[in-house]
């Protein structure tokens, strides 16, 4: 079968390549991510167990590294909302904005225990006040955020779906599901190897965000260059872009 019939036929060869490269691409950065994360974390815990404690406990290395990392996403993810349909980018720089002020504990700082626990309604130390426009504030941002979604559902699909096929977005993707998975799993993480306590927990909470930095990074190189990404190269069956 020649190239001419095989795209009149709905087959391109350099369409069925490209689809292929995506995901040998997304599985090797996830697997290289992971080798030197694991192989870096493990040589300092062999070279100095003290000192690999010390870096995954509050307010140490690993942490603000997290949070840095999370705040680059943040960024770039408010640049893409400036070139593309934003829903899916805005939503993206909330959530990345919530697991900074879970690794921080900004709550507790400012109020002494986690605004979403049952002891801040209780909290004598905290003004009634206060504790009735926080929890006002945090349901008017969930209300808000829902109602977001739901106006811009059909973008945030369309986005889904677009992410869901190409490589960054896999990796974002496998980056958000392991970070669910340690946080669902987070007590039993603790105690499951003879490690320094939060030393598995810490590593792939790293893990995972290194996995959604990267994935965003990736994509905005794509939309610089005019990759695959890039508004206005959506590819046609074919292989034809428009």
């Amino acid at each position: 079968m020649t190239s001419s019939s095989a795209c009149a036929g709905g087959w391109d060869a350099d369409v069925v390549l490209r689809r292929r490269r995506p995901v040998a691409a997304w599985c090797a950065w996830a697997v290289g991510l992971a080798v030197v994360t694991a192989a870096a974390l493990s040589a300092l815990l062999a070279w100095d167990p003290r000192v690999a404690a010390q870096i995954v406990s509050e307010d140490q290395t690993i942490e603000w590294l997290q949070v840095a990392l999370l705040a680059g996403a943040a960024g770039f993810c408010l640049v893409a909302a400036t070139r593309r349909p934003p829903a899916l980018d805005i939503l993206l720089v909330l959530m990345f904005a919530g697991m900074i002020e879970l690794e921080l504990d900004l709550d507790r700082r400012i109020f002494g225990v986690p605004v979403i626990d049952t002891r801040f309604l209780m909290s004598p130390a905290v003004p009634l006040g206060i504790r009735l426009l926080v929890i006002l504030v945090l349901a008017g941002l969930a209300v808000a955020v829902l109602a977001y979604a739901w106006r811009r559902r059909e973008d945030l699909w369309r986005e889904a779906r677009i992410m869901a096929r190409e490589p960054w977005g896999r990796l974002l993707l496998a980056g958000g599901l392991l970070l669910g998975l340690v946080q669902l799993f987070e007590s039993r993480l603790n105690a499951l190897l003879p490690l320094p306590r939060y030393f598995l927990e810490e590593s792939l909470e790293l893990l995972a965000v290194l996995y959604c930095f990267v994935a965003l990074a990736w994509r905005a190189r794509h939309v610089k260059t005019g990759g695959p990404d890039a508004p206005g190269s959506r590819s046609r069956p074919g292989g034809v872009s428009g």
